[in-house]
């Protein structure tokens, strides 16, 4: 279970990473869905995704053998950027492996910033299998693309709207 203490200790650790980002009430989902709808559009980040938190937090948390060694992921996109620019920021080597169907725009904009991109097979599975075996070939740590998140987006989110309370945290954060 998340605790408060998660949420205080993910919200230090990403202090100035990714830009505040402001929930949006809809009010057309509100009233189709009977309840308070608040969109978050984290496309307005750096990377256009909110996944830069996740794996900021990740390589923060890196033994100093960890950081040495690098990192390695698989993604097709947005995932692959935030692990780019999170170990670039931690000056961490990141490799990146990407099925060769990706968009170039997402390889391009990883590999600027800062990642080696590797382009294998033709889907994410593909793309997986790889990384896998070159974690263990090199001894980098994997950067999951699902990571356990639930201290980030509550530490991101709860603040940001006006009608949670700590119940609504504790009944989001229990899920």
């Amino acid at each position: 279970m998340v605790t408060i203490a998660d949420v205080q200790r993910a919200r230090q650790v990403l202090q100035g990473v990714a830009d505040h980002t402001r929930l949006i009430y809809s009010h057309t989902l509100s009233r189709m869905l009977g309840g308070h709808i608040y969109l978050k559009p984290e496309l307005f980040q750096h990377t256009g995704s909110f996944k830069l938190r996740g794996a900021w937090f990740r390589i923060a948390n890196l033994t100093a053998e960890q950081r040495k060694q690098g990192v390695i992921t698989a993604s097709a996109g947005n995932h692959a950027q935030g692990v780019a620019v999170a170990a670039s920021g931690a000056n961490i080597p990141a490799i990146v492996v990407m099925p060769a169907t990706a968009p170039r725009a997402k390889a391009e904009a990883t590999r600027g910033y800062g990642a080696e991109v590797i382009l294998h097979g033709q889907t994410y599975n593909d793309a997986f299998q790889h990384a896998s075996a070159l974690a263990l070939e090199h001894g980098r740590t994997m950067i999951p693309t699902s990571s356990p998140g639930r201290a980030r987006w509550a530490s991101r989110s709860w603040r940001t709207c006006p009608t949670w309370t700590t119940s609504s945290f504790r009944s989001v954060a229990e899920d």
